[in-house]
């Protein structure tokens, strides 16, 4: 549990920098897999963090969400070769040129 406990306001402004802007040009084959597996790891960290509180509002709300991201998830298909098919979704629009 003190793991994040001396993170710093703006350690955690750097870390969330660095997820926006650091992974802008990957392609979405290397970024939906990747995502992926950073989305697993935050509901795992959630559920943790929700049962190190007491019983209350907030941990129970915490849990809820983290089982919302958990079900979305669970349509992804890895295997697909497209990362449109893995997320189940159409493919973009194409850009106007």
């Amino acid at each position: 549990g003190k793991m994040f406990a001396e993170v710093t306001p703006e350690q955690a402004s750097a870390w969330r920098e660095a997820g926006a802007y650091e992974f802008a040009h990957w392609s979405l084959d290397r970024l939906v897999p990747h995502a992926y597996h950073m989305a697993r790891t935050s509901i795992a960290m959630s559920r943790y963090a929700a049962r190190l509180l007491p019983d209350s509002e907030p941990a129970r709300l915490i849990d809820k969400v983290a089982a919302v991201a958990d079900r979305e998830l669970e349509v992804w298909d890895l295997t697909a070769g497209d990362p449109c098919d893995v997320l189940g979704l159409p493919p973009p629009p194409e850009l106007p040129e």
